[in-house]
């Protein structure tokens, strides 16, 4: 082994140290999504207990680290399903083609489905009749060579999505992998008897943030007002519909359902041209909204 090989060596074993130190961190909870990217694929990482970073030389690798697509001499087509508890199934398939003096391509496909769920409300605790259903799949790219016999380097990029019910979030992450062949502990003193060294960065992307009809519908159930600062606008504007949001783009929004005979009939919104609400135009809006309500059953009843 040269002092080159062993310089690069010794750098990718303290990269992989710091990323185990960083690994130790707690998550922030509830604050990810698409944890289905966590659930590994192949039966061979899978009874190892997902450490396949540096084993998986096949398709398996578009998952556990795309430098080990450098691997392939042949094409290749995986496909994988596993089912999982109450209902939920999980499904990956892949292909990939080998090119001598280019490298290897891979498309895969990652998907889970969560099944069907009742819908449930506060006055209809065993259901309103109505079934939901999440879903999430990812589609990746991945590309791998290798630039020496001893070492490879892979990358890919994927599009995520996640949909619950009327939902949705989307998002854009890359993966980057690292293989190194080395002497240590080989018998024969061939780098491919001895230890193999793997470095995997997984899912780097874009944030998400659901987007959808779910919030609209809650104020359609029944009378309810809700209060929009900068605050909590992001928690509530993201489930706003998208050409509501174009209309009334400020953080101080004013969103009152109107009802009549308990059946919502109007949605009112208050803009102040961005400018926050006063206590007294909050009390206002809440005078007007009650004033139309008054109105809606006067001229409900005297039409009936």
């Amino acid at each position: 082994m040269t002092i080159h090989e062993k310089l690069i060596t010794a750098v990718l074993i303290l990269a992989f140290a710091a990323a185990e130190v960083q690994a130790q961190k707690p998550y922030r909870r509830g604050t990810t999504a698409a944890n289905f990217l966590e659930i590994g694929y192949g039966s061979r990482g899978s009874a190892m207990g997902d450490a396949a970073v540096a084993s998986s030389e096949d398709l398996e690798s578009c998952y556990w680290n795309p430098a080990g697509l450098a691997m392939m001499s042949r094409n290749e087509v995986l496909f994988c399903m596993q089912p999982w508890v109450i209902d939920i199934n999980t499904s990956f398939a892949a292909v990939g083609l080998s090119f001598p003096q280019l490298g290897v391509f891979a498309l895969s496909v990652n998907q889970m489905n969560y099944g069907k769920e009742k819908v449930t409300t506060l006055s209809t605790q065993d259901g309103t009749g109505e079934n939901y259903t999440a879903a999430e799949f990812s589609f990746q790219l991945s590309y791998a060579r290798r630039l020496a016999q001893w070492f490879s380097f892979g990358a890919g990029i994927k599009y995520v999505n996640s949909t619950i019910w009327h939902t949705s979030a989307n998002a854009a992450a890359i993966d980057l992998g690292a293989l190194v062949n080395t002497q240590f502990f080989s018998p024969t003193g061939e780098r491919s008897d001895g230890l193999a060294i793997g470095m995997s960065i997984a899912n780097y992307g874009t944030r998400m943030r659901y987007d959808g009809m779910d919030l609209l519908q809650r104020l359609l159930e029944k009378s309810a007002q809700i209060r929009l600062t900068p605050d909590n606008c992001r928690q509530f504007a993201a489930h706003l519909p998208g050409a509501l949001r174009q209309l009334f783009r400020g953080e101080h929004l004013l969103i009152r359902s109107l009802s009549c005979n308990d059946r919502v009939q109007l949605l009112a919104i208050a803009d102040q041209g961005g400018v926050p609400f006063s206590q007294t135009s909050v009390q206002a809006f809440g005078k007007t909204a009650q004033c139309i309500e008054k109105a809606l059953h006067s001229f409900t009843n005297r039409s009936q």
